[in-house]
Order: structure tokens, then sequence, then C-alpha cells
């Protein structure tokens, strides 16, 4: 199993959804920067 803790901002709302075996998941996505002259990064996230 995989942990990461994220520090950022919510793209847009996250996406609830149901998998074709019934398992619920979310997508989402994170913008995260380390400072104002760094690249941001968006960072697509799943969770179930």
């Amino acid at each position: 199993m995989n942990k990461a803790f994220l520090i950022g901002k919510l793209v847009n709302d996250p996406y609830k959804g149901t998998s074709s075996y019934g398992q619920e998941y979310s997508k989402f996505t994170v913008l995260t920067s380390y400072d104002l002259e760094t690249k941001p990064q968006y960072l697509p996230c799943s969770s179930w």
C-alpha cells in the first residue's frame, strides 16, 4: 500500500465513480508548487 501526503490546491471538484466490480473510487488533481520560481506540477490522483 502506498501512502502520500500532498500539500497543494485542488484544481477542480473530485469525481466520484463506481467500478464495474462495485468498488467506489474518486479522482482529483492537486496543484503543487515549491515556490514562485518553480514550475507548478499538476498531480492526478485516484483513491478507493
